[in-house]
């Protein structure tokens, strides 16, 4: 019986020892290249800076993300100069106003109160900025500060195309979704967060900060893929807000939004980034994929950074186009994504199959002697 067993571990370790190993730190297909913010509630206010400017208290309710001094008489001058709700080092990097309708839920007397998060559960939203078309996506150009889009349609009185706007219910633990995304507030169980997800057209003219319509300087990629059309060239970072609610248990249908039902989700966009960051890290984890989502500031690789568009562009100002110098390589600053350790379960297991073949091929060579010598033994 040893003998075959001998002979078995013999034939067996070199197929092991061929069998693919998964590189530790590989990224998931669906973000290959992106980084992501979360920034918690700043505040609620009647003011719309982008569709009603200068106008205090004409708009509906709003909940807005990062900058904490976002209202009507917002500027790009103003945001740059507050600092942000955002988390991992971003409050003085990302000055950038989200902004969505707020949510209510009708009462059993028949009111209607503003869902506002409960103890521990406050309102927080995750943007995204992802590569379209992943690695094998075009160049991507930062936005440039000033630049004010919205996306979703604020008047809709029937379901929206899902791809652009939706609802989902997302559990609290593990972090993920639960169910397809649903044009309508779907019913979510306890321990679920009810979540908007609104996806930004990425594709700019290259000349205006904004529109009368305050969405035709932008554009949606083709369907087809990630090319941007003729009269909207510029590729810009892909944006996708996803605001997290509440945890909350009850019928779905009892919600409704400020701006009228549970059809008209949509989303805000004032852009401040700092131009320095924001070029890193396109050009760190979007130009040259990596799957950034969850990086710190304090890890952003600032020798990745140039000078407005990430290939020595420019970058438009609120009022004037405004040509940036290059970026002198700050070297204080840690390695890039791309030159971090990998740490987290994947280099673990990624250790321990490195472990595994040596051990292997020690006992592979064990064997095989083993195996000589018993084929060698007078019977």
């Amino acid at each position: 019986m040893r003998i075959v067993w001998t002979r078995f571990m013999h034939m067996l370790i070199p197929v092991l020892l061929l069998l693919p190993v998964v590189p530790a730190g590989s990224a998931e297909a669906a973000d290959t290249a992106a980084w992501n913010v979360s920034c918690a509630i700043s505040h609620y206010k009647t003011d719309d800076p982008i569709v009603f400017p200068g106008q205090a208290g004409a708009s509906h309710m709003h909940a807005f993300f990062a900058s904490t001094t976002t209202n009507s008489a917002s500027t790009t001058a103003s945001l740059l100069a507050a600092p942000s709700t955002c988390t991992r080092g971003f409050e003085n990097t990302d000055h950038s106003a989200y902004w969505v309708p707020a949510l209510y839920r009708k009462t059993a007397s028949g009111g209607i109160d503003q869902v506002t998060g409960t103890s521990g559960q406050e309102q927080t939203m995750t943007t995204y900025y992802r590569r379209g078309g992943q690695a094998n996506g075009p160049q991507v150009q930062p936005f440039p500060q000033g630049l004010r889009m919205i996306a979703g349609d604020g008047m809709a009185t029937a379901a929206q195309a899902t791809s652009i706007v939706h609802w989902r219910c997302r559990d609290l633990k593990v972090g993920s979704s639960i169910g397809p995304p649903s044009a309508a507030v779907p019913t979510c169980s306890a321990g679920q967060f009810i979540e908007g997800v609104i996806k930004f057209p990425s594709c700019w003219n290259g000349t205006s900060l904004d529109s009368a319509d305050h969405k035709s300087h932008m554009a949606y990629p083709s369907s087809r893929g990630s090319a941007c059309p003729a009269d909207h060239p510029v590729v810009m970072p892909r944006v996708t807000m996803e605001v997290k609610f509440r945890s909350a248990t009850g019928d779905g249908s009892q919600y409704s939004l400020a701006s009228g039902g549970q059809f008209s989700l949509h989303g805000d966009f004032f852009a401040a980034w700092d131009n320095q960051v924001q070029s890193a890290l396109v050009n760190s984890c979007l130009n040259s994929p990596h799957k950034c989502t969850g990086i710190n500031r304090r890890d952003v690789n600032m020798a990745a950074a140039t000078s407005g568009s990430g290939k020595g562009g420019r970058v438009l100002a609120d009022t004037a186009n405004v040509a940036l110098v290059a970026v002198a390589p700050d070297m204080s600053q840690p390695a890039s994504v791309a030159t971090l350790p990998n740490t987290g379960p994947s280099a673990a297991l990624a250790g321990l199959a490195a472990a595994a073949m040596l051990l292997g091929y020690f006992y592979y060579r064990r064997s095989r002697r083993n195996l000589l010598a018993a084929m060698r033994r007078p019977r």
